[in-house]
């Protein structure tokens, strides 16, 4: 009897010791398929909170969205955030305190990180004492991308914006957004805002015919405010126009070509004297031949208007009183009338400048001059009259 109990003592003994050594192989093979090392007991996991959903980057100016990553299951000696573990730039995670760690989602840090891949995702990463890595579940987001131009069906577009009101500027694909305030006195307050939501144009008054250049990464563009209108009843509200730099700087060749055309001085080509439209035709008819390499005012009078290209010799002005001056001279000046640049755009004044006279706006028939319920009046009360006298304000888009 005593030898069936003994036998029996030591087949439950063996029982014990296969099924403690069956466990133990389970909890090694699941290590190591988490790419833990051999007796850890618990697979390390990295939980998150504070996800905001949809994940849209950058953020409106002054906000925060704080994730936090609750890690368990080791130790960690770094955390970061990136769209794969061997990515780079990576975001550190900081510690807070009890295996948590936390970063601002809205930070220029997470946005130029991730900024490559504008729709993807992201995981949040931990690297243990044991050099093992653990990640978290992936996170999508999407960061908005300025437009490397804009797109319209013409050469130039027309907006109509009520005061008080924000509207997409067109062709922008909704990253350029124009605000405008009241319309008072012949005024009217403007801002404009780029794709990162931060201001491009701070709010600042503007009056018929200034202008706001626009740089993207592919084209520069000009932002005219063409007319405002004061309704005695209804709504009052802008029209804009908004172009490529190249139209604008053409529309301003023109201008100068219009002005040769009327002017009361003689031309002098080759010791002959010519009309002004006689002259302006030539210029024209060189122009063609220089179209597209000739595409700025300054370009223009420099290289088509202030010489002969089959001689060599320069043009000529034959002015009222008798006095003959080089017409380059001439030219310059007329042209800095037509188109001045600040040269210091830090001051943010406005500098003036002619404009695209006859210029009017293709406000639609519920906009028109003389509105339904009420007459149209532009600056100062007048009639409105659709001419553009141009100042410029240089700004430049602020985008990654």
């Amino acid at each position: 009897m005593d030898k069936w109990i003994e036998q029996a003592w030591i087949l439950l003994a063996l029982v014990v010791v296969s099924g403690c050594s069956e466990r133990t192989d389970k909890s090694t093979e699941s290590s190591e398929r988490a790419g833990l090392p051999e007796g850890r007991s618990q697979v390390a996991a990295i939980r998150l909170v504070g996800v905001a959903e949809p994940l849209s980057l950058p953020a409106p100016k002054g906000a925060n969205r704080i994730l936090t990553a609750k890690i368990t299951g080791g130790t960690a000696t770094s955390v970061w955030l990136a769209d794969s573990a061997a990515s780079s730039p990576r975001v550190p995670l900081v510690p807070v305190g009890d295996g948590e760690y936390q970063v601002n989602l809205y930070s220029e840090e997470v946005r130029e990180a991730l900024k490559e891949n504008p729709d993807g995702q992201f995981n949040v990463f931990a690297e243990f004492t044991d050099s093992s890595l653990a990640s978290s579940i992936p996170v999508r987001y999407t960061i908005e991308v300025p437009p490397a131009c804009l797109v319209f069906p013409w050469d130039k577009a027309t907006m109509t914006i009520y005061q008080r009101t924000t509207k997409e500027i067109p062709g922008s694909d909704g990253h350029l957004r124009l605000r405008l305030g009241d319309i008072t006195a012949g005024h009217v307050l403007v801002s404009v805002t780029g794709p990162d939501r931060q201001s491009v144009v701070e709010m600042q008054p503007m009056r018929e015919g200034e202008a706001i250049p626009l740089s993207l990464e592919q084209t520069r563009y000009i932002l005219v405010l063409e007319d405002l209108v004061n309704l005695f009843t209804g709504r009052d509200y802008a029209v804009f126009c908004v172009m490529p730099e190249v139209a604008w700087e053409r529309e301003n060749i023109d201008r100068l070509l219009k002005v040769i055309e009327s002017a009361d001085v003689a031309f002098i080509r080759e010791g002959e004297e010519m009309t002004g439209v006689a002259f302006a035709a030539r210029l024209r008819l060189k122009l063609e031949f220089a179209e597209p390499e000739v595409a700025s005012l300054d370009e223009f009078v420099d290289q088509i208007a202030s010489r002969s290209w089959t001689s060599g010799k320069p043009y000529q002005v034959k002015l009222e009183t008798g006095d003959i001056i080089e017409a380059a001279d001439w030219l310059r000046r007329k042209a800095k009338e037509i188109s001045t640049r600040a040269e210091d755009t830090e001051s943010g004044h406005n500098v003036p400048a002619s404009g695209p006279a006859g210029t009017t706006s293709a406000a639609p028939p519920w906009q028109s001059r003389e509105h339904a319920h009420g007459t149209a009046t532009g600056r100062n009360g007048r009639p409105s009259s659709g001419r553009c006298s141009l100042r410029v304000v240089e700004v430049e888009c602020r985008h990654g």
